[in-house]
């Protein structure tokens, strides 16, 4: 099945295509996370190499028809939600689940390089997870906004539910959003 990418019209979009990501794909990760997060929210390279493993159906990059990563959406399927998800956890996560035996898919995180930014690129990245998410009859979607995202996830229908545990940090906030199942 081909995941929907739905992009902005814009010149800087041109041959952008949005794929699943593997290990191979950790060091662009490391590079576009320096761009978009200060330095309290860098991840290691284990930590989001241990998420593409245990999820690798909901962790996507977009790419330049260089193969430059632009962004990514790193996802995971839990088994049940409100599980708190560390920020930099490195080893294994045992609430994660295969895709289709998922009760809630928790949006660990979106980021975009700078020159990517404002071009709908995130939210194609969004609703591709989202896609996903709600073809496997996924009701629910949970997210940690930091660095004053969260009038961008309200604008995609998330509702602050309490503060975020995990070494986020005091100004970040749990989200959670129903979401339509595809029939």
């Amino acid at each position: 099945m081909e995941d929907p990418v739905i992009l902005q019209d814009s010149p800087r979009q041109k041959d952008v295509s949005i794929r699943l990501l593997s290990i191979d794909d950790v060091s662009q990760i490391l590079d576009v996370q320096a761009e978009a997060y200060t330095e309290n929210y860098l991840e290691s390279e284990k930590a989001f190499a241990m998420k593409i493993v245990s999820a690798p159906d909901s962790c996507y990059g977009a790419f330049d028809s260089n193969q430059v990563m632009l962004g990514y959406a790193i996802a995971m399927p839990l088994r049940t939600h409100g599980m708190s998800i560390p920020l930099d956890f490195s080893d294994d996560f045992d609430g994660i689940v295969d895709i289709r035996a998922a009760a809630c898919i928790y949006i660990h995180d979106v980021a975009i390089r700078q020159r990517a930014a404002r071009t709908g690129l995130g939210t194609a990245l969004y609703r591709t997870v989202l896609h996903l998410a709600e073809v496997n009859k996924i009701q629910l979607a949970e997210l940690v906004a930091v660095q004053n995202a969260m009038p961008y996830w309200e604008k995609h229908g998330f509702v602050a539910c309490g503060e975020a545990a995990g070494g986020y940090g005091s100004e970040a906030r749990k989200m959670t959003r129903a979401l339509q199942v595809v029939q």
